[in-house]
């Protein structure tokens, strides 16, 4: 090619046929890859990764100005590259161990604050909520009456309501409403509410008197709530998936945090939108895990009442279950 001196310097030697399949296959090639990127990026970020319509706009942009550039003389398509899939990997662990160092910190707190946390829960589980507050370094108590729910609350660092015991309802609002005056961070576990109209109008009449500050369920309770209608008869999550932009909407109107549970557990404050994906699937087969995780949520946001606390917890419990 060098000998002849024939290389094709400016494209308008090649003349309009040439040059329109040139360009077509250039666009096909990297138009492709434009698109395919992103979609890479957002199934490991869970969809938080890059928008292909503004990676689409931006590649348009590039285009552009490479042609104004170039004076027209190269058909090309400016697009993504696979080559920054290494980078968006190894951006995505940064944070790894600064968060590990969170979840120790928090759990050091509770250790030696021993926070106590009032447990209205149910009868099922009630004896595994009370261990698992003992074992991370917390303490517990599961008053019940409605006549002393409010004057033991005023004593603990968090309330954890659990609508299992719904036969309890009293006893939650009279101390929800003591928590909430004095400031202390409130917990709702929906138990039930995707397939009990009765537990899911008393929840969120529970919400809107007295307050919470985060609500766990799994994906059927938190989509229940959203909703306000029935998604399951039951209480085990039937539901695989969730509408997060729907979760955030319901944190930013009732200000608090939601932690929905499943496969990946999510987690909104109504801006942010975070994953968790620690745990095994075997930790579905345990009676009263949701609950133990509620009950352990207490702990974490009695320490600090944070979405970073909620996510320690839930990524805590999570390691656990892999152990």
């Amino acid at each position: 090619m060098n000998e002849r001196n024939d290389a094709i310097r400016d494209v308008s030697k090649l003349g309009l046929p040439k040059t329109l399949l040139l360009g077509l296959q250039h666009m096909f090639a990297m138009f492709g890859a434009t698109i395919l990127v992103p979609i890479l990026v957002n199934n490991y970020f869970e969809g938080e990764g890059l928008s292909i319509q503004v990676t689409l706009f931006c590649a348009g942009l590039g285009t552009l100005f490479f042609h104004f550039c170039t004076m027209l003389k190269v058909p090309a398509f400016l697009g993504s590259s696979f080559a920054f899939l290494g980078g968006f990997y190894t951006v995505s662990q940064l944070n790894t161990g600064i968060f590990a160092e969170k979840i120790a910190s928090l759990h050091q707190e509770i250790q030696n604050r021993r926070p106590l946390v009032q447990c209205i829960t149910n009868a099922v589980t009630v004896n595994d909520c009370a261990n698992i507050l003992l074992a991370a370094g917390a303490s517990p108590t599961m008053a019940h009456h409605p006549q002393e729910a409010a004057e033991i609350s005023a004593g603990c660092d968090a309330l954890v309501c659990n609508f299992g015991a719904i036969a309890d309802y009293e006893a939650m609002k009279s101390a929800a409403l003591m928590a909430t005056r004095l400031g202390h961070p409130i917990v709702i576990d929906p138990v039930g509410v995707s397939g009990s109209t009765y537990r899911r109008t008393k929840c969120i009449e529970l919400i809107k008197k007295a307050g919470a500050d985060c609500i766990r369920g799994n994906y059927s309770e938190i989509a229940a709530l959203i909703k306000n209608d029935r998604t399951v008869v039951g209480v085990d999550a039937m539901q695989q998936q969730i509408d997060t932009q729907a979760m955030q909407e319901f944190a930013r109107q009732n200000r608090l945090f939601l932690w929905a549970s499943g496969e990946t557990d999510i987690l909104t404050d109504g801006e942010r939108l975070w994953y968790c994906k620690n745990g095994n699937p075997l930790m579905a087969r345990i009676t009263g895990s949701g609950c133990m995780s509620s009950a352990l949520l207490g702990a974490f946001l009695s320490i600090e009442n944070s979405l970073e606390s909620v996510a320690a917890c839930c990524a805590f419990v999570g390691l656990a279950g892999e152990l």
